[in-house]
């Protein structure tokens, strides 16, 4: 059978409203409308509702190549357990991206979507169609390419950083 997986990521540009980061196996269209702002919470698998609405729009969109540099900086924005990663990924700040964004809007982009409000891009919604040929897919083709661009860790001298 045909199974799917997806990644979810949002990052909140002001503290005030913040957004839950939801990831879960549905379609993208019905995971997408569980995108609202929210006060609290990081848990995948529980949706919490706001005590009082937002006023706040959001505009989810199909993601354009030229959104990259701002995805890319929300899944860094998010990389550190839903927290900022950035001190974590000092020599390489793509490399989460490259990892888990990049795959999917180069592999699958009619299932890649990004969040946007008032300020722009702040967060996304991937999916694939079906894992097993996404990942086959990402091995064989994107991995191979990426990671070209970072160096291959040293073994042996230390405990290996995130980066690494």
């Amino acid at each position: 059978g045909i199974t799917a997986a997806m990644h979810v990521s949002s990052y909140a540009v002001s503290q005030a409203s913040p957004l839950v980061n939801l990831c879960s196996i549905h379609p993208p269209f019905s995971i997408t409308q569980r995108l609202l702002p929210q006060l609290s919470g990081s848990d995948e698998f529980f949706h919490r509702k706001a005590p009082h609405p937002s006023p706040q729009i959001f505009t989810i969109r199909p993601y354009r190549p030229e959104d990259k540099e701002l995805v890319y900086k929300t899944c860094l924005l998010t990389g550190d357990g839903g927290a900022d990663g950035t001190h974590l990924f000092t020599n390489y700040p793509n490399l989460l991206g490259d990892r888990f964004v990049g795959p999917y809007t180069k592999l699958c982009p009619s299932l890649s979507f990004v969040l946007e409000d008032d300020e722009g891009v702040c967060g996304y919604v991937l999916a694939a169609l079906d894992s097993k040929a996404f990942y086959e897919q990402f091995e064989k083709q994107w991995a191979p390419e990426v990671a070209k661009q970072y160096p291959i860790p040293q073994f042996g001298i230390k405990e290996f950083t995130p980066e690494e």
